[in-house]
This record gives structure tokens, C-alpha cells and sequence, in this order.
């Protein structure tokens, strides 16, 4: 996979702030796709390995922290934001039935994650100023 922002890519030209944004955007994104892939991996593997061992109780209590971590994250991811036209990144429950995280460009401005990653991996570490 090319990992370079296109010379010909807006991307290429944006300005200090804009890339901070941009970049900013992108690992909230990542964040919120980590906690909810996570979220329901961990969910998967207690109900199939501990589900039939462990007392009801157990399951309940480790069932509810999993939902009480993975369910916000998963409304965030869902409703994550394009970083260019700030609009929902997967363009809402009737423009498609594509959803987080498999949505691979925003569904207004086309932009595409591949780039935002490109962008991030690329880019030196930008002073914040206050």
C-alpha cells in the first residue's frame, strides 16, 4: 500500500492547522474503532469460552462492563465526523447500509481514510501552540 499523500491530493496542500485537525480527527477515529472492535471481540470470546463455566452472575457483571465501554464507542464510531466537511463520515442510517468501520470514504466529500492514515503516517509531529 502507498503510504504518500498524493502530489495531487488536497491533502498535499493543506495548511499547519488544517493537517492538526485532519490528524486529530483521525486518531479519535482510531481510538473509537480500537475500544469497539475490542469491545466486541472480548464480548465474543466470554460468551463462547465462559459462558457455560462461569456462575450468572460472572457473566452479567463482565457482560455489563464490556457493554458499558464498548456501546458509547460504538455510537461515536458510528457517528464520527469527517475531518473536511465535518459531516457523519458513513452519511447517516439511509445513505447506504455500508457502517463503521468498514465505510472506506466519507459519504459526502469522498474523502478516503486511506488517505487520512497516509496523511498521519507521514507527517512530522506538529508543535501545538495555545
Amino acid at each position: 500500500m502507498n503510504l504518500s499523500v498524493q502530489s495531487h491530493s488536497e491533502l498535499a496542500t493543506l495548511t499547519i492547522e488544517e493537517r492538526r485537525r485532519y490528524i486529530d480527527s483521525w486518531k479519535t477515529y482510531r481510538i473509537l474503532r480500537n475500544i469497539t472492535m475490542s469491545g466486541i471481540t472480548a464480548y465474543l470470546l466470554v460468551k463462547i469460552f465462559y459462558l457455560d463455566n462461569r456462575p450468572g452472575n460472572t457473566w452479567l457483571v463482565v457482560a455489563i462492563m464490556v457493554l458499558l465501554v464498548t456501546m458509547p464507542a460504538a455510537f461515536g464510531l458510528e457517528y464520527w465526523k469527517c475531518p473536511r466537511c465535518q459531516r457523519r463520515f458513513s452519511g447517516g442510517w439511509l445513505q447506504g447500509w455500508v457502517r463503521q468501520p468498514w465505510v472506506q470514504k466519507c459519504y459526502w466529500c469522498q474523502l478516503q481514510k486511506r488517505d487520512l492514515h497516509a496523511l498521519y503516517v507521514t507527517s512530522p509531529k506538529l508543535p501545538y501552540s495555545s
